[in-house]
């Protein structure tokens, strides 16, 4: 046998649907309570993707990242494999913080996503920041950025 094949990587990548969502992912308390139920009380930094149908109901749920007590790491790769897996239409990003605030690193990572999202035709919903204390931030609620749809209506 070759040092080759001892040596070269083997990867295997599965989908598991454990139960579709009938109620729709529709508001960002919606978005909010999911995050808060699957990475709420995580003792380190995380980052997840919720991933929707074209009727904004759940497909699953994505562990992207486990971190540090103060940081975490996602790229776009890691953040589209699981949706594109799960055939998504949309998706909605999010971790928990202390404080429902977003860094400049969140800014700029949800623009790579929105670029990434259009470019791939999986649609960035949101991005959410869930506090244990039932607090959150949803960059579209509170017009950080400006997603596509909307640069489009503006130009109407």
């Amino acid at each position: 046998m070759s040092c080759v094949a001892l040596c070269s990587p083997v990867f295997r990548v599965a989908l598991v649907q454990d139960q579709p969502g009938e109620t729709p992912v529709v508001s960002p308390l919606d978005a909010a309570l999911l995050f808060k139920k699957h990475i709420g009380n995580c003792d380190r930094e995380a980052f997840a993707v919720i991933m929707l149908d074209p009727g904004k109901r759940l497909i699953g749920f994505n562990l992207v990242s486990i971190g540090t007590l103060t940081g975490t790491s996602a790229g776009a790769a890691e953040v589209f494999r699981p949706a594109i897996l799960a055939l998504a239409h949309k998706i909605v990003v999010g971790h928990p913080n202390g404080t429902p605030t977003p860094s400049n690193e969140d800014k700029a990572l949800t623009q790579r996503l929105i670029v990434a999202g259009e470019i791939l035709g999986i649609e960035v919903l949101d991005h959410m920041i869930v506090t244990p204390n039932r607090r959150f931030f949803s960059f579209r609620r509170n017009s950080v950025l400006e997603f596509p749809e909307e640069r489009a209506a503006g130009r109407e």
